[in-house]
């Protein structure tokens, strides 16, 4: 009896504990489709990778061990070891997946004949409470996706061509997967979306991203290393000129521009500069933003 389509499950923990018990439980339900679990472990203790090993064996799964290389490097390393699969998933350890959450967005996947990813809404689960979270972005050119990360990365599902494709060039300098990603889908393929929640998103003090508010956004804004985003661009072009579509170097290009040039320009620049963000107040936060940082 055929299991289903075949599922590299991209398991990335840092100090592990019981919401991944829960997680793992999460994987082991999900329906019509034929998983792996490639999991990668950054620096945990031997305790906290015993627990793991513990939860994990009556499943399909392939263990690596690396030492303070972070989150991004974790997947990235993780998708290298994973090959000859259908479809590949990321996974955070401390969320939850509903049991449909890899079939549905497969089944969107095999409407597109291209590089392709598919992403959708969560659950948000804080303070003891669930939340449908916000909409899913639209818009999913370049102009508005190097402005703005619509992507929440544990709701990623993509093809083999797209990780293919990833893995053709270097991968050093990447700085956030999900971002990268989603970057490389909309120029040379598809980025698919489901409107349906399919991932309870876990809200906790040990979350390293979460979800922001708009005071917040800007607070981390001002926080963040100024230029990082930029630079994420700039390789970007650099390393994908020669295949990605005219029309989103041309995107791309336009917004690295506004940001190299001189502060005052860049005022006018960004007064005079296309909507970018899918919500107008963050739009408006993103250029009052930039004109005190570089993003």
């Amino acid at each position: 009896m055929a299991l289903g389509p075949k599922v590299a499950v991209l398991l990335a923990t840092f100090h592990p504990n019981h919401f991944t018990l829960l997680q793992i439980d999460s994987l082991r339900k999900q329906l019509d489709v034929d998983i792996t679990i490639f999991w990668g472990d950054d620096g945990s203790t031997e305790e906290e990778k015993s627990l793991i090993h513990n939860t994990l064996r009556d499943l399909d799964y392939k263990f690596f061990s690396f030492e303070n290389i972070g989150a991004t490097q974790n997947f990235i390393e993780l998708l290298k070891k994973a090959t000859g699969y259908n479809f590949y998933a990321f996974c955070d350890q401390d969320d939850l997946w509903l049991p449909e959450k890899l079939i549905t967005s497969i089944r969107k996947l095999r409407d597109s004949n291209r590089p392709a990813l598919c992403h959708s809404r969560v659950i948000v689960f804080e303070s003891g409470e669930f939340k449908i979270g916000k909409e899913v972005c639209r818009d999913h050119s370049m102009k508005t996706l190097v402005a703005e990360n619509c992507f929440i990365g544990c709701t990623l599902v993509f093809n083999a061509e797209l990780r293919d494709i990833l893995l053709a060039y270097p991968t050093e300098g990447i700085v956030w997967h999900d971002w990268w990603l989603g970057w490389l889908a909309s120029s040379v393929g598809d980025v698919l979306t489901s409107v349906q929640p399919l991932t309870i998103y876990r809200i906790h003090q040990g979350n390293s991203i979460g979800l922001p508010d708009l005071q917040e956004k800007f607070k981390r804004f001002l926080r963040r290393e100024g230029g990082v985003t930029l630079r994420q661009a700039k390789l970007f072009r650099d390393r994908y000129s020669s295949i990605i579509t005219e029309l989103s170097l041309s995107e791309l290009n336009l917004w690295i521009n506004i940001y190299q040039k001189s502060r005052l320009l860049r005022i006018f620049s960004l007064v005079w500069d296309i909507k970018r963000r899918s919500s107008l107040s963050d739009d408006y936060l993103r250029r009052i933003a930039s004109l005190f940082k570089t993003p």
